[in-house]
């Protein structure tokens, strides 16, 4: 049925649906987005890429990474350093993020109190994804990204995943790539734009802007070769 089914048409039925559910709850623009996240997800002929595309492209990454790692002592990680005062690690730049120790207390939980170490970073990251439309329907750019503590390497990750450290390139590396889209949207559409905390057994007091764009019809048509468009199916 989905197939007979015009996008528009089913666009308009989806936006009903939402609309007599929450209505006056909604904005236009959550109307939008909900209504374009919902289509996404359930228009399986209008992917650009089938999920057993999108399963072999992230494997194909990951065969071929070139990123090699060795765990080493903290002492031998070089420009980070142990603090003699505190035991505290940093980053010789006093930026990135600082391994530091908290002690604390609660009536509610396993314990009444406990010590741990936990990785502190006052800088807000971006975790950001373009997304465009592609035969009617919202398509996001993904990008297959290295992280040495990931399973496998290589995981399909946001368009644009970046601490402040990274965009203002402390490290002396590049740009990230589509920085500066996120960095200045100009007349594209911000579909979300929230601050949200990380996981706060492993992050103290950790925010990052989650961001989603919608990129006008004419960009980024042809995606670099670590990237790809997909759908919600």
């Amino acid at each position: 049925m989905e197939k007979k089914a015009d996008v528009e048409v089913l666009r308009k039925q989806i936006e009903q649906m939402i609309k007599s559910n929450l209505e006056g709850e909604l904005d236009e623009n959550q109307l939008y987005l909900k209504t374009e996240l919902f289509l996404s997800s359930i228009c399986k002929d209008k992917a650009l890429h089938s999920f057993k595309e999108v399963i072999e492209w992230i494997e194909y990454w990951r065969k071929n990474t070139t990123l090699k790692i060795k765990k080493i002592p903290i002492k031998e990680c070089r420009k980070w350093y142990i603090y003699e005062k505190t035991g505290n690690i940093h980053h010789e730049s006093g930026q990135f993020f600082s391994v530091v120790g908290i002690r604390a207390y609660s009536e509610d939980r396993e314990m009444s109190g406990w010590d741990q170490p936990i990785l502190e970073q006052a800088e807000v990251g971006i975790l950001g994804i373009l997304a465009k439309k592609i035969n009617g329907v919202l398509h996001f750019l993904m990008q297959a990204k290295e992280e040495p503590g990931n399973i496998d390497k290589v995981h399909i990750s946001p368009t644009l995943q970046a601490t402040k450290s990274n965009y203002t390139r402390v490290h002396g590396g590049k740009l990230p790539k589509y920085f500066e889209i996120f960095d200045n949207p100009g007349n594209r559409r911000v579909l979300y734009s929230k601050l949200q905390s990380e996981e706060g057994g492993r992050f103290f007091l950790k925010n990052n802007l989650n961001v989603l764009i919608e990129l006008n019809p004419d960009e980024i048509n042809e995606p670099p070769k670590r990237f790809m468009y997909m759908t919600l199916f």
